[in-house]
């Protein structure tokens, strides 16, 4: 985190280097947390970001996980304390612990957040255009160009995954879903505690109660997108929000053989190491007649089920299989 002259951490998020924007550092070195209220400092008015429709008023704007992990590193990195809430990098590993133990966590974002006022940032647009002298504003006087807005939003978050470089829709698998409200899984910097939390997850039962940690088993009937609604108060006030979560068909299927690989030479010192996986061809009960498909180069681990649904997405897997073949993947 940058700090400024007086050794106070300040926003890096929105910092930008070209020399045209250097005028706005001052900016950005004048904010701490003796001037910036909630402690922290989001340029949205700035910049075309979406984070300022998700105020827990109303459910018109949907969450998804891509969107929440991205509100999330803005507020995250826009925070001017040392003292954070969990780190995006944290955030991704209890997701994959969760989805070690087979739950879907819902991650509850609800945080108050400063913004310029309209004006100011106009004003610094316009000086910037023009090359003038930026319009600094008095430090002790913050409360005049500062806006303090509030933001909720949640997010059944699941791990991503890529392939060959392309992160993959946000997919669960299997009509039956066990979710959980993790205790870690409430972000916030408001003082404030929640009650009454409910949540309506789209399966036509309507809004539940929920506690944290709990573990709530939903089936669907059906393999379409859940519109689910979250509800909780908050000093006297409701608080709303609304993500969506894309279920499908379970078509997992086991290999009927696992070959771990080990290169026969080292390159640069390390010796690559991989995995192989062997399924059958239709009446075969051991490997007769194979056919070698290569994952190709993509960042992180591989997995056999991604890996799967990848070869077999216009049943091409399928197809081999049913002509007798083995495959080797």
């Amino acid at each position: 985190m940058a700090t400024n002259q007086n050794n106070v951490p300040t926003s890096d998020f929105f910092r930008n280097e070209r020399e045209e924007y250097a005028p706005v550092e001052q900016l950005f070195n004048m904010a701490n947390t003796g001037n910036v209220p909630t402690g922290i400092l989001h340029w949205s008015p700035l910049y075309p970001y979406q984070l300022g429709d998700y105020d827990g008023t109303t459910t018109r704007s949907a969450c998804d996980p891509h969107r929440w992990r991205q509100f999330y590193l803005e507020l995250h990195s826009s925070t001017l304390t040392d003292e954070k809430t969990a780190s995006p990098e944290q955030v991704d590993r209890f997701v994959d612990t969760c989805t070690e133990e087979g739950v879907v966590p819902i991650f509850l974002a609800h945080y108050t957040y400063n913004t310029p006022k309209k004006f100011f940032v106009g004003r610094v647009l316009t000086a910037l255009k023009q090359k003038s002298a930026l319009p600094l504003p008095d430090p002790e006087k913050a409360e005049d160009i500062l806006d303090e807005k509030r933001d909720v939003f949640a997010a059944a978050l699941l791990p991503q995954t890529y392939i060959d470089f392309s992160r993959q829709p946000a997919i669960h698998y299997g009509l039956t879903v066990k979710y959980v409200l993790p205790q870690e899984g409430y972000l916030t910097n408001v003082a404030d505690e929640i009650s009454d939390v409910a949540i309506d997850f789209d399966d036509g039962k309507g809004f539940r109660p929920c506690a944290f940690d709990e573990i709530i088993e939903v089936s669907y009937q059906d393999a379409i997108e859940k519109s689910i609604k979250v509800r909780f108060t908050c000093a006297h006030e409701t608080f709303h929000a609304l993500f969506h979560l894309t279920v499908a068909e379970d078509l997992r299927r086991e290999p009927d053989e696992t070959w771990p690989l080990e290169a026969a030479r080292e390159h640069q010192g390390v010796r690559a190491k991989g995995t192989a996986w062997v399924v059958y061809g239709n009446g075969n009960t051991a490997l007769t007649n194979p056919v070698i498909m290569a994952d190709g180069f993509g960042s992180g681990a591989t997995n056999f089920n991604d890996t799967w649904r990848l070869l077999n997405a216009n049943n091409l897997a399928t197809d081999i299989l049913a002509q007798g073949k083995d495959l080797i993947v």
